[in-house]
């Protein structure tokens, strides 16, 4: 058992104490916990950060086009304004 998941038995333990009853060690005892390996827990947060990277990029496109919409609104307002008189 590696340290990470010692620690998480650990503070799985603290918490079901503090149920009171909610949960005894026995139940406790039952409980499967599976942890991926490191190499898994990498290849996850390496794709959560490529995705968050994406997010970041569609969001600044996503901000340059608000701009340029509004811009293109005002452009057509103003030749509708200007048609009016």
């Amino acid at each position: 058992m590696t340290e990470d998941q010692k620690q998480l038995g650990r503070t799985l333990w603290n918490i079901a104490d503090q149920l009171r009853g909610a949960m005894n060690a026995d139940d406790f005892a039952r409980i499967t916990l599976r942890c991926p390996s490191k190499l898994k827990q990498k290849r996850i947060a390496d794709c959560l950060s490529s995705v968050d990277g994406r997010i970041t990029v569609e969001s600044v496109k996503l901000e340059s086009l608000k701009t340029h919409k509004k811009g293109l609104m005002q452009q057509l307002f103003a030749s509708v304004d200007e048609a009016i008189e």
